[in-house]
């Protein structure tokens, strides 16, 4: 917001920081990207991890964490 107040449904919400130099910014913006990338990237890993032990490993790790109905179509019993 460059230190300006911002206008929201009629509500003015001040800044809550003060206007930083664009060098630094874009530091800021880096970071926050490679951040953003990173928690995706691992979120995903994460679930491909669940879906790894459920459907290769035939372990029903991702069955527990379902209903009953829908861990007994996964694996199979339905």
């Amino acid at each position: 917001t460059k230190g300006k107040t911002i206008n929201i449904f009629g509500f003015n919400i001040p800044a809550i920081v003060e206007p930083v130099e664009r060098s630094i910014r874009l530091i800021i913006k880096k970071v926050h990207i490679y951040l953003a990338y990173t928690i995706i990237f691992m979120a995903s890993m994460h679930a491909l991890a669940a879906l790894l032990h459920q459907f290769v490993h035939h372990r029903p790790i991702l069955s527990r964490m379902l209903p009953k109905k829908i861990a007994d179509i996964i694996e199979g019993k339905k």
